[in-house]
């Protein structure tokens, strides 16, 4: 998940760490004044460096970036600049001392290793209790961007000839297993359909696990060309069929199938889950309305809030030129969130040229610039190959009513007969059984994903490749 409009009003991103070789992941606790912060870093290592990310699951946020990590001596420094904030601990075994530096004031935050077990898996029930599966590490290149990308094919047996389904990560920063808060959704999904008879390519976001490039620069198109390669790869493999190959994505990952899958007559089918069926900017927008009215924020508030957001999206989306851009938004978010006073959800410490800085830089970094006018509505009416659209009635990160309307009447008005819909019951974003919806509710649930998505998914890739 990218971080939503609403999770960047109340919460500013701290850092991240590990012992000699840091790798893994590490929890801690930061407190600022009366507020707790629970953390988790992930630190992948490459021969260039750490790649580290920072979730909070009390604020349902994962995968903000962290710029600069460095390991020397037995002490860790880390800087996020765009909020100005460094972190710099003493590496001991399990543990990290050490403290936050924001705005001149010290936080002290220490850092211990993660080695519970992972939640208990979603048990799947096995249509072939006698086949196991085969997986197997591999790369391909992005000839178009020159990157190396790394993943994992998992298929019913090591030998034979499979249809095969791609995964496409959601928004954020996501390894192939689409790892949040120690679940592995994909790779369930993966096993789930290798189990019965379906092949599945997952794999880590370019600049995320083994994968290179750099996330922060790249945009919806970038990770399209990503997908588009993946297919390539299978295609010179003697295992797959090459007639039939799928894609299923989760949020962006949804609207990056319908993209490829309205140019390509080489997709047998896709399936959508939890994916948009609205413009960026409105989206987000809805989005942060939906998220805020659950969390009880007052209503009063959240529409000021997005009156603001819709003045700068239409700021973005009329501009051609960026710097000019970014004056008009400095000047206007200035003159916004000083009406707001208090409301306006600047961190403590932060200055308010600071947090506007943050704000601009959000807004208008390349993969907001190309997200905000993508209308995925533009992409259904070309699609001829089957769609599965799934969606949880509680997901409130693509709000179900407005996303599933506005998806049913683009394949109605394209005639399209081969599309089935389902609102899953109970079931969040992440396709789990929860109470609110609520981001913040994700790392207390145990469920990796239910087991009615499960079926749902695996029924309807059955049908679609072997006509059962």
């Amino acid at each position: 998940m990218r971080k939503t409009i609403l999770i960047s009003f109340m919460m500013f991103a701290l850092l991240n760490a590990n012992s000699q070789d840091i790798s893994g992941k590490w929890k801690g606790v930061v407190r600022v004044k009366k507020t707790k912060f629970n953390v988790m870093f992930r630190f992948v290592k490459t021969p260039s460096g750490y790649i580290t990310t920072l979730d909070s699951p009390d604020y349902g946020a994962k995968g903000y970036p962290i710029n600069s990590v460095k390991v020397s001596n037995g002490q860790l420094e880390m800087a996020m600049s765009i909020v100005r904030i460094q972190y710099s601990g003493k590496i001991q075994a399990n543990a990290i001392h050490g403290a936050l530096k924001f705005n001149g004031k010290h936080y002290p935050m220490w850092l211990s290793r993660v080695t519970d077990p992972l939640p208990k898996e979603t048990k799947v029930k096995q249509s072939k209790p006698e086949s196991g599966f085969y997986t197997e590490n591999i790369s391909f290149i992005n000839s178009k961007s020159k990157i190396l990308l790394s993943g994992t094919l998992t298929l019913p047996k090591k030998t034979g000839n499979y249809p095969v389904i791609v995964l496409i990560s959601g928004y954020g920063p996501d390894d192939r297993d689409e790892e949040k808060y120690l679940h592995r959704p994909f790779r369930v999904i993966s096993e789930y359909l290798a189990m019965n008879g379906v092949g599945v390519l997952r794999y880590d976001d370019r600049g995320v696990g083994l994968s290179k490039g750099d996330f922060r620069i790249a945009t919806t198109e970038d990770f399209k060309s990503d997908v588009e390669s993946a297919i390539e790869y299978l295609k010179k493999r003697p295992e797959i069929d090459k007639k039939k190959i799928g894609l299923i994505g989760h949020g962006e990952g949804g609207l990056i199938a319908s993209m490829i899958a309205s140019k390509s007559a080489d997709i047998k089918c896709i399936g959508l889950l939890g994916a948009p069926g609205m413009r960026g900017d409105n989206l987000m927008i809805l989005q942060a309305q939906t998220i805020a009215n659950a969390a009880g924020v007052p209503f009063d508030d959240v529409m000021k809030i997005n009156k603001i957001y819709s003045k700068a999206f239409k700021i973005i989306s009329d501009s051609l030129d960026k710097r000019v851009m970014k004056e008009e938004l400095t000047d206007y978010l200035n003159m916004s969130f000083k009406r707001l006073g208090d409301s306006n959800g600047k961190p403590r410490g932060m200055s308010f040229d600071q947090y506007i800085d943050t704000k601009v830089d959000e807004l208008t970094n390349p993969w907001m610039l190309n997200y905000i006018k993508i209308d995925p509505t533009t992409y259904f009416e070309f699609i001829k190959c089957p769609v599965l659209v799934l969606h949880g009635e509680k997901d409130l990160e693509v709000p179900t009513e407005s996303n599933i309307l506005s998806i049913k009447n683009s394949f109605n008005k394209a005639q399209h007969n081969s599309v089935t819909i389902k609102v899953l019951p109970k079931l969040n974003h992440l396709l789990q059984e929860s109470k609110t919806g609520l981001p913040s509710e994700y790392a207390s649930i145990t469920e990796i994903i239910s087991t009615s998505a499960l079926d749902q998914i695996s029924d309807w890739v059955n049908e679609q490749f072997f006509g059962k």
